[in-house]
């Protein structure tokens, strides 16, 4: 299914929509990992931490299924460094969850569209299991459901999905999403804790929102700033894998007695 009208994804001389939320992505991102990896106690950089919500939403609502070699190659690099600090070696990055949301996301977004008994039991299905299939790929099942959102989203009109529906999907994902924020980071304020509600509440009503658009006049207004936000759009992924690859060698560098070089365990250790 094809809509019609549509901008091809981050391609062109003109700035798109998907540009610019791959900017937002990649800024709240970064500051999420700075305060992962260096600044344990600024509170405020860990409201930030939804930017993988923005790059399952656009899985989703993609229109092409392919699966690029540089996620398998930009994945592989990434199990090496997490190998090369003492992680688990069956734990698979972020990157190969894209690939398995790829690979079935055009057939479990339409089981999902079929009915409301179907959708529930494919959410509550996944949800249940996102324990589990955590352990093993960054972000679990939880990708998949963002997913479908943004398989959702994309096919709202033609599938005849009803808004209610779709606002009630996005309270379900702020909820579910802030509960293991909380498992992960007990230790957070209130404040910041509210501060994740709501940032995560503002980013799924604004991809609920979501369509493509060329801004073909942005570089008359901002010349400057239509450069960023074409590098952002067009170079997510390497973008990705080389700040995370920067970021734990200077972190090893810095902390080395915190790091277990190449003291690598088979699986990975259950968090709870």
């Amino acid at each position: 299914m094809r809509l019609k009208n549509q901008p091809k994804k981050s391609c062109g001389v003109d700035v798109t929509s998907y540009d610019v939320l791959k900017f937002f992505g990649i800024v709240m991102m970064l500051a999420d990992h700075v305060g992962v990896f260096y600044a344990e106690d600024w509170y405020g950089l860990r409201v930030f931490g939804f930017a993988e919500s923005i790059w399952f939403f656009l899985i989703g609502y993609a229109g092409t299924r392919p699966i690029p070699k540089s996620w398998l190659i930009g994945g592989v690099l990434l199990i090496f460094s997490d190998v090369a600090m003492g992680g688990a070696l069956l734990f698979f990055p972020i990157l190969f969850t894209f690939v398995l949301i790829r690979l079935c996301i055009t057939r479990l977004g339409s089981w999902a569209t079929e009915s409301i008994w179907a959708f529930l039991v494919i959410i509550i299905v996944l949800a249940a299991l996102n324990s589990v299939t955590g352990l093993f790929f960054e972000y679990g099942t939880y990708g998949f459901i963002c997913a479908i959102f943004g398989y959702m989203r994309r096919h709202k009109d033609e599938l005849e999905v009803p808004s209610w529906l779709m606002l009630s999907f996005i309270a379900f994902m702020v909820l579910f999403s802030t509960w293991f924020q909380i498992i992960y980071l007990p230790l957070l304020p209130l404040g910041a804790y509210l501060g994740i509600v709501a940032g995560r509440g503002i980013m799924f009503y604004a991809l609920y929102h979501f369509r493509p658009v060329n801004w073909p006049d942005l570089k008359k207004y901002a010349p400057g700033l239509t450069p960023v936000l074409r590098f952002c759009g067009r170079w997510t992924l390497e973008i990705y894998v080389i700040h995370m690859l920067i970021l734990k060698a200077v972190f090893t560098a810095m902390h080395p007695e915190l790091v277990n070089l190449f003291q690598f365990r088979l699986l990975p250790v259950w968090p709870f």
